[in-house]
């Protein structure tokens, strides 16, 4: 079996967290709710963080110990695929509002050059 591309996958992590921030922007809880659109694309780009991470601690297996909340943005990626039907979109919304800055610092941080 191919070992992951650390650096791909890394990159692809970061890009989506940008990304699903971008989505979510200054908007209110209210007006993300109101977006079909704007849920389903952050919350996609919350299902690629959550890949890719899983993906890349097959190359680096210490992956785990350098970013914040490791196991539950992966765990929340899994809600997200298989538990679709009990997702609270306050939490998706929050997760973007609150926590991809700092996944993205702790991205930044680790990435291969």
């Amino acid at each position: 079996m191919k070992q992951p591309d650390l650096q791909a996958l890394i990159w692809d992590a970061l890009d989506a967290s940008r990304s699903a921030r971008e989505f979510v922007g200054d908007s209110t809880f209210a007006e993300f709710e109101a977006s079909k659109e704007k849920i389903a694309a952050t919350e996609r780009m919350l299902e690629i963080i959550g890949e890719a991470l899983h993906r890349a601690e097959s190359a680096d297996p210490t992956l785990a110990t350098k970013i914040s909340d490791f196991h539950s943005i992966v765990g929340f990626r899994n809600r997200l695929a298989h538990g679709y039907f009990d997702i609270d979109v306050g939490h998706v919304w929050q997760i973007a509002r609150t926590k991809l800055e700092t996944l993205e610092r702790e991205l930044e941080a680790i990435r291969p050059s």
